[in-house]
């Protein structure tokens, strides 16, 4: 197996453990990595609510370079498995659309166009049967511009979108035609390697942990883009931690959201659900939290910082999905970057008869 790897941002800078040990754990594995060096952010749903368009051509072109070299891409985030997963139904989708139609789904699949543009032609029907001549593309009804958003209509065709997305890329020798795959490492290990396999490679079982699965949102949803697993009754991690020979916990948050896409905006609410998540799980008897997105690592991690004090202070450590596959793959703790988090570990290696050293 051998994929263009894309990192992200988080951990290439905030969180290089989790770049560190999926690197660890791919070498187990036999997993080639061709890191995509010159990639660019993947907008993180946030470019994509102020400039669609932009976005997208960021994630056309991390797509290019993937396509340049022959392989589909495999990501180790949430986020930028959906960023470049929509971006690639925006090609095909653009693909049906011409100069006529105003809308381009740049974030939103559902973003409502067809291919004669006669939505956004046909006159309004006013009581008593006038009509009224539809506003410009791009206007909203109130009769100013739509101001960019996710799965806004821009004022600018899907056509005349694609062709400036196609004239940022030729400079460098680029141009994204389609069908490149984005994976996530969660399927890479639950499909493409397999339960079974892992199970054979296992050589420091984990039975003496009870662990948390906690997907994040958008490794899930929406199921129409994400569809790898059960939206609303997944498995794989489940089965992975099976497979690492612990034990899997059920509990109310499994499959909430972390509160990071809020928490620059209410950052107490935000705060509050990870902390529920993390309660959850201690209460359910978990010695720690698993997830698959370095987001939801980062707010379910940050949530007990946060805590209060004295005996409601959380402590709950939460590990990167390579982590623990490493731990059980007999991987270094140093390697795996386990020294490396906010929550101490070393209570949880120490059930393991691990150190840091």
């Amino acid at each position: 197996m051998r994929y263009a790897y894309y990192p992200g941002c988080y951990a290439k800078g905030t969180a290089p453990e989790l770049d560190s040990s999926t690197r660890a754990v791919c070498e187990r594995l036999g997993i080639e990595l061709e890191e995509l060096t010159a990639a660019p952010c993947c907008g993180a749903g946030d470019v994509q609510q102020v400039d669609g368009p932009l976005a997208q051509g960021l994630n056309e072109l991390t797509l290019a370079q993937a396509q340049h070299l022959g392989l589909d891409i495999l990501t180790i985030c949430n986020v930028c498995t959906l960023s470049l997963r929509q971006a690639n139904v925006a090609v095909e989708e653009g693909r049906h659309l011409d100069r006529g139609s105003a809308c381009l789904a740049v974030a939103d699949p559902g973003c409502p166009a067809s291919a004669d543009g006669a939505s956004d032609s046909a006159p309004t029907v006013l009581p008593g049967g006038a009509t009224e001549d539809p506003p410009p593309a791009g206007a909203a009804a109130t009769g100013g511009p739509v101001p960019p958003g996710f799965g806004q209509r821009w004022p600018l065709s899907g056509a005349e979108a694609a062709a400036a997305t196609t004239a940022a890329l030729a400079p460098e020798g680029l141009a994204y035609a389609g069908g490149v795959a984005v994976t996530h490492l969660l399927w890479v290990l639950w499909k493409d390697v397999g339960v079974e396999r892992l199970a054979e490679q296992v050589q420091q079982r984990l039975g003496s942990l009870t662990l948390a699965p906690f997907y994040g949102c958008q490794i899930l949803r929406p199921a129409a883009v994400n569809d790898d697993d059960v939206a609303d009754d997944p498995t794989a991690l489940e089965d992975l931690v099976a497979a690492c020979g612990a034990a899997a916990v059920d509990y109310d948050g499994r499959l909430k959201c972390c509160g990071w896409p809020v928490m620059y905006v209410r950052q107490s609410a935000a705060t509050t659900m990870a902390a529920r998540v993390v309660r959850n799980a201690a209460a359910a008897g978990a010695d720690a939290i698993v997830t698959p997105c370095p987001l939801c690592h980062a707010a379910l991690e940050g949530c007990q910082s946060a805590s209060a004090t004295g005996s409601e202070r959380l402590r709950l450590p939460v590990l990167h999905l390579p982590q623990m596959i490493g731990l059980a793959l007999g991987c270094s703790p140093r390697r795996l970057g386990l020294v490396d988090h906010a929550i101490d570990t070393r209570p949880l290696l120490a059930r393991l008869g691990l150190t840091l050293a």
